[in-house]
């Protein structure tokens, strides 16, 4: 959809605002200097990602979303206060406009039509224009969390930046009009607003990160429900054991901690899995086989992750998890696929192969002395949720986009863990 000269420059000026609030709070001369070379990264790579899709792969999901959002536009125009009532109680009052929606009104994928619909009232339906908004909301989300880390420890400031900004697929597939975006700025949003409020004991602005939280927490559930499930219980317990440490002065030991930490999370998992009637155990496991076999069968003649024997029951999936998990980080390896998304998954899990090497050697030359809250409830929350994509998604085409998810947060331990090794040569 054409957009007006007008449309334009009140989107530029809107635009440069948010950027310019999002760029004076940050004191760090460091992040100061990468704010805008990262930031025009994120947005050419969303502005890429469409281009690409648009032009020479049928438009995929990105455009699917898009030309959604301008049926939605449409209605809006034409009724207004339909278009409100449907944001805010879903039901279709036109039989018409209800067969022109793709999508289910409880998925992520018409949840993200909504937004995109809002959207098109300021861009006035522009794709570009709203692929922008996407990619600054992901590096708002990130900017939170880079910002938060580095209040905490400077030593985390170069790898969180490489790993959340600059890391290539995580720059690419966490921009533009796809869900990756919002879930990834989401769950950054959430993870900087857990910290603050775990870690500042005199916190005045208490209340402004705990409202920063819930909105990020709700879009985390809207975008992916199931990673949710895993997120919410850990940073939930997190925060819980760290504010009742700092109000009661508690000295138990880092053992008793963590014992109650992970109490915590099963408490929590366990309600969860009774709120939601999609994260109750036995329809999960049958929806992971099914969307297991639905894409292994629509990959065949690519490399895919196999899992024989998986069957739709606890013990099954327990037991094909580790490999599971282990496919999803390395691989594809290198020259495995012929298409250049191939070659370059190939080559940044070669890269993430080294950094592994250097972190268990590192981590067994010297072991640290105390492993950070931090880094446990971003390796629990690896774990998982990388399991979960391997059993999921064997192809690899698909899974390279959705470990987003975890990509960013694997790479930025690998790396503490390599600095841990090179300054260990160092001094040795």
């Amino acid at each position: 959809m054409p957009i007006s000269i007008l449309y334009l420059l009140f989107n530029i000026l809107l635009l440069a605002g948010l950027v310019f609030l999002l760029w004076r709070q940050e004191p760090d001369t460091f992040l100061k200097k990468l704010f805008f070379p990262a930031l025009f990264l994120k947005i050419m790579c969303g502005i890429g990602l469409g281009y690409f899709y648009i032009n020479y792969a049928n438009g995929s999901d990105t455009y699917r979303y898009h030309t959604q959002s301008l049926v939605v536009y449409d209605y809006f125009q034409e009724h207004p206060s339909k278009y409100f009532y449907l944001l805010l109680s879903q039901p279709y009052q036109s039989s018409t406009f209800r067969h022109l929606i793709d999508f289910a009104t409880y998925s992520n994928s018409y949840f993200l039509v909504l937004v995109l619909s809002l959207l098109n009232i300021i861009t006035n339906g522009s794709y570009y224009l709203n692929s922008v908004y996407f990619s600054l909301f992901c590096f708002f989300g990130v900017w939170q969390l880079i910002r938060v880390l580095n209040h905490l420890n400077t030593e985390y400031k170069v790898p969180v930046v490489f790993s959340f900004l600059l890391f290539p697929s995580v720059a690419f597939w966490s921009s533009g009009v796809m869900k990756e975006p919002i879930y990834l700025g989401a769950l950054c949003w959430l993870f900087a607003a857990t910290l603050t409020i775990a870690y500042q004991e005199r916190n005045n602005n208490f209340l402004k990160h705990l409202l920063q939280g819930i909105i990020a927490a709700y879009l985390v559930w809207k975008m992916r429900y199931y990673f949710a499930a895993v997120v919410f219980p850990l940073l939930f317990s997190f925060a819980l054991v760290k504010l009742l440490a700092n109000k009661l002065k508690l000295s138990a030991s880092r053992r008793r901690t963590i014992v109650i930490f992970g109490g915590w999370i099963l408490v929590i998992a366990l309600f969860l899995s009774q709120l939601q009637t999609t994260l109750n155990l036995e329809f999960f496991l049958e929806q992971l086989m099914k969307n297991y076999h639905t894409l292994l069968k629509a990959s065949e003649g690519k490399p895919v992750i196999e899992l024989t024997n998986l069957e739709p029951t606890v013990c099954s999936v327990m037991l094909h998890a580790p490999l599971a998990l282990l496919q999803t980080i390395y691989r594809p390896f290198l020259g495995e696929g012929t298409s250049f998304f191939y070659w370059v998954a190939g080559l940044e899990n070669l890269f993430i192969l080294g950094l592994s090497a250097f972190s268990l050697i590192g981590f067994i030359k010297k072991s640290p002395k105390e492993i950070t809250f931090i880094f446990i409830i971003m390796g629990i929350y690896i774990l998982v949720v990388g399991a979960l994509l391997g059993l999921t998604t064997p192809n690899f085409g698909t899974l390279n986009r959705y470990r987003i998810a975890i990509l960013p947060f694997l790479v930025f331990i690998l790396l503490q863990g390599s600095f841990t090794y090179w300054r260990f040569r160092k001094k040795t």
